[in-house]
């Protein structure tokens, strides 16, 4: 069986807008991005975070929504 190579790349965040507010990071929050078969995934290691979607702007989308989740609430 041979292993597919993933490219990995990262990509600073500097910004998340909720409906009614935009949050801005005094530091950029790293996002390491890669795509598996059909599907890109978005990642930080040092929050715990991880997400997917089937582009790699939902894919990020959505980590942004998880970690807006995780400041609000926690």
């Amino acid at each position: 069986m041979m292993k597919q190579r993933l490219e990995k790349r990262t990509v600073p965040i500097w910004q998340i807008k909720s409906k009614t507010s935009t949050y801005r990071a005094k530091k950029a929050i790293a996002i390491t991005i890669f795509k598996d078969n059909s599907l890109y995934f978005a990642e930080n290691e040092h929050l715990n975070v991880f997400r997917y979607g089937e582009t790699q702007g939902k894919a990020i989308l959505d980590l942004k929504l998880h970690i807006l989740h995780f400041y609000q609430y926690y």
